[in-house]
């Protein structure tokens, strides 16, 4: 490595302005509308910062109770599935109101299973 350059942590994200190969906005692909507010659970060291500029009025929130949108983060869509599916049935998914509608890569490392508010 050269000087001054240092190895980036496992948790840390890698600088993306869009999520994946589609070339779609983050805040698009994750479904964060206008006005929407979106919680991140596991999500990667200043993520909230790859979301810029958020849609108008949309925030971060750390309340799943208030958020329209919330999305949780793991390495592979296979964790994510795995470890995290079972939560579209259980106590934080449909029993609490919330649908899984997606996961999507977020880069090369990270992806994202994504919940909204039932209708």
């Amino acid at each position: 490595m050269g000087k001054g350059s240092r190895k980036s942590s496992s948790h840390e994200l890698k600088s993306v302005a869009t999520a994946g190969y589609s070339g779609t906005p983050l805040p698009k692909k994750l479904g964060i509308r206008e006005n929407y507010s979106v919680v991140l659970i596991n999500a990667p060291v200043r993520f909230e910062r790859k979301l810029e500029p958020l849609p108008d009025g949309a925030e971060i929130g750390t309340e799943a109770d208030s958020a329209n949108v919330a999305v949780v983060f793991a390495t592979s869509q296979a964790y994510l599935v795995r470890d995290f599916g079972p939560l579209a049935k259980g106590e934080f998914g449909l029993g609490e109101g919330w649908v899984d509608y997606k996961v999507c890569a977020i880069d090369e490392t990270w992806s994202g299973l994504c919940f909204a508010r039932r209708r």
